[in-house]
């Protein structure tokens, strides 16, 4: 209690030191004096999500509001500032503006379109990993790749999926970064960030290897994704991929989120943590679902058509990949990412590649059978934008390692 009031009454004298105007929302150098820290303390803070800070027009930085200090205070006072912590996995409020996504035949703007389509996935890792969504634009740096593509891209078979770039990408990074154990906060944030744009790009090693150093050179991950799968670029594409992406983050993948939560725990690098998850993630209820949706396709086409295959299906009692069990709720609905289902069946670039699975959706929406599951919708993307085979199983561990990084990130707060 003593310290409480030693600290109550400095704080009382750094206010009386403030004018008038500056009493509500102080600066970087006047929050850190308030709180009796250095302005590099305050910045760290910030970086944990522990203190929030907004920006004002006519101000170069951040403003911290004179509650958002003192709730501060408060909750370090009182141990509680590790409760104010995200977890690292997702919340399902993440979702943002699922309900107002476009529906099938809908024309937008392009930045409408983008608008609509959710958040920005850098602008929901940040929020992720700091608890703090950030105001403007999150603009990701990666200098390099981190390695030569060509030294590892051998040991890739011939055939090989994007996803199969992953595991062998993740590793050569590990061996390349002499600075991954016991780094400090904020180079475990910069770390994190470049990991997922060099995965992103380093994706190329499938398809083409030199589109790897170029790829790196988009402005957003999903630009970088984009460039690596050899696919056109436009504002609606990478808002589609964001969205992908960002479902991908905000689904829970069970076992192989356990096991990164462990390794985080016990305090191992970034790269073996992530490394863990996805390899688990290659499992039937994993990545291996989208394949399995592929297979449930050729055989509609082979049976001609979904009602036929669908209908044996049913007699065999098997069950029919890429749908889940009626029933949800609204929010675990759009979680699914039926939303940028019927979005990308309205896509006009989308042509007659999405009728198909199209044809699947709509017979099993009208025998009342089962709602889409994300893998469904991934592959739906895949087969909309034209990106090549696999990709879909690349999305979805892209977009876990998204909470992945947050989980690592937490365990090193922690230690």
């Amino acid at each position: 209690m003593d310290q409480l009031n030693r600290l109550a009454q400095v704080n009382r004298q750094n206010r009386r030191q403030l004018s008038d105007r500056q009493a509500e929302e102080l600066t970087a150098d006047e929050a850190a004096a308030y709180l009796g820290i250095k302005r590099s303390s305050l910045y760290t803070y910030v970086s944990r999500g522990w203190v929030r800070g907004v920006r004002r027009s006519g101000h170069r930085g951040r403003l911290y509001p004179l509650a958002e200090l003192e709730r501060f205070e408060r909750a370090r006072q009182e141990g509680g500032l590790d409760n104010s912590l995200g977890s690292g996995l997702p919340n399902p409020d993440l979702l943002g503006r699922s309900a107002e996504w476009p529906q099938a035949g809908q024309s937008q703007p392009s930045s409408e379109f983008t608008a609509v389509l959710g958040l920005q996935v850098e602008a929901l890792a940040e929020q992720l990993w700091t608890g703090v969504r950030p105001d403007e634009p999150s603009l990701w740096v990666a200098r390099g790749l981190g390695l030569v593509p060509v030294d590892i891209a051998g040991a890739l078979p011939v055939g090989a999926l994007p996803l199969d770039c992953l595991p062998l990408a993740i590793s050569s990074l590990a061996t390349r970064d002499p600075d991954r154990f016991g780094a400090p906060l904020e180079a475990d944030l910069y770390r994190g960030r470049r990991l997922c744009l060099r995965l992103a790009a380093l994706l190329g090693m499938s398809t083409d290897i030199s589109r790897c150093s170029t790829a790196l050179k988009a402005d957003s991950l999903a630009g970088v994704l984009l460039h690596a799968l050899e696919s056109k670029d436009s504002p609606p594409r990478r808002a589609f991929v964001d969205t992908a992406l960002g479902l991908a983050a905000l689904q829970p993948a069970g076992r192989p989120d356990e096991v990164v939560a462990l390794a985080a725990a016990s305090g191992t690098d970034l790269y073996s943590a992530v490394l863990a998850g996805v390899a688990l993630l290659s499992s039937p209820e994993g990545s291996g679902a989208c394949g399995r949706v592929r297979a449930l396709l050729a055989e509609c086409e082979a049976e001609g058509g979904a009602g036929r295959a669908v209908s044996a299906r049913f007699r065999r009692g098997e069950d029919i990949p890429g749908f889940g069990e009626r029933g949800a709720g609204e929010r675990e609905a759009a979680a699914t990412g039926a939303g940028l289902l019927a979005a990308l069946r309205g896509f006009p670039e989308a042509d007659a590649a999405l009728d198909p699975l199209g044809e699947l959706v709509d017979f099993m929406e009208d025998s009342g059978r089962g709602r889409v599951r994300l893998p469904l919708v991934l592959v739906g993307l895949e087969l909309a934008l034209g990106l090549p085979r696999g990709s879909a199983e690349a999305l979805l561990a892209l977009g876990r390692v998204v909470p992945w990084v947050g989980l690592v990130l937490r365990g090193h707060r922690r230690g």
